[in-house]
């Protein structure tokens, strides 16, 4: 993959070139995150590793947020009526019409976005977060040594009764802002926390209400394999794959008319 990335650095450079030498500097004037690396890179605040880190981390997210999308295809096969008020949401949106998704639009989804929320709540397509003690830490009758590694297990976390009620309840509501007001600190951890956090967590939000409010005007989703929250196992690695993959039934919704 390294190799692969180093690829698209060197075809960007020379695209950098000659779009520098051009009348037109669209290099420079393109919203578009290599070409901002690149620079910074030109300008000293990055080195060509440190370029090829950020890079990498944007094609773990496409990964992650495949996953996650896929098993809130799974869900809405097991919760119709969720499914329904997606659709709903998208309706009072985009009403009849099949334009683009805009930014705006994807800002006014607060339903989906709490599907989302809750989908990762379950399954979080990272397991575990790792992190390095810098000094001794008491926690209780307990010493965390410095120079140790503590892994935290972020489906054990979000699935804990004493924080989450009736934990397997598949409920978008627990992220209305009452009830994340209430909720502990740190709870709910799917995109890690502090300096080490996900860098990309906001553009994965944008590109999953994205892909799933495109999917949702089109289709729904009649059954799936698994008959609960507690059918679905996975293999843990980097990543939470669903053992049994996420096969569902679609049915293509007919057009309203404009």
């Amino acid at each position: 993959m390294m190799d692969f990335i180093r690829q698209i650095i060197e075809m960007k450079k020379i695209e950098s070139g000659l779009y520098k030498n051009s009348f037109e500097d669209n290099f420079d004037k393109e919203k578009v995150f290599i070409n901002n690396l690149i620079n910074s890179t030109e300008d000293g605040e990055l080195d060509e590793s440190g370029v090829m880190d950020e890079i990498q981390s944007i094609f773990a997210a496409s990964e992650t947020t495949a996953i996650t999308n896929a098993l809130v295809l799974c869900m809405m096969g097991l919760h119709s009526k969720i499914q329904k008020n997606i659709q709903e949401e998208l309706d009072s949106i985009f009403g009849h019409s099949d334009r683009t998704v805009t930014l705006e639009d994807v800002n006014r989804m607060y339903y989906l976005e709490r599907v989302i929320k809750e989908t990762m709540r379950l399954f979080p397509a990272v397991p575990f977060i790792r992190r390095s003690v810098d000094e001794d830490i008491k926690l209780d009758s307990h010493v965390l040594p410095k120079g140790s590694e503590v892994y935290i297990p972020l489906m054990c976390l979000h699935r804990r009764p004493d924080l989450w009620k009736d934990p397997l309840v598949f409920d978008p509501d627990r992220f209305l802002a009452e009830n994340e007001a209430k909720r502990p600190d740190n709870s709910y951890l799917p995109f890690g926390y502090g300096r080490r956090n996900c860098i990309g967590f906001r553009y994965a939000m944008l590109s999953m209400k994205t892909m799933l409010a495109i999917f949702f005007k089109h289709y729904e989703v009649q059954s799936t394999e698994y008959k609960s929250v507690e059918d679905v196992d996975f293999w843990l690695n980097i990543v939470a794959y669903p053992k049994r993959g996420c096969k569902v039934k679609l049915q293509k919704l007919a057009k309203k008319n404009s």
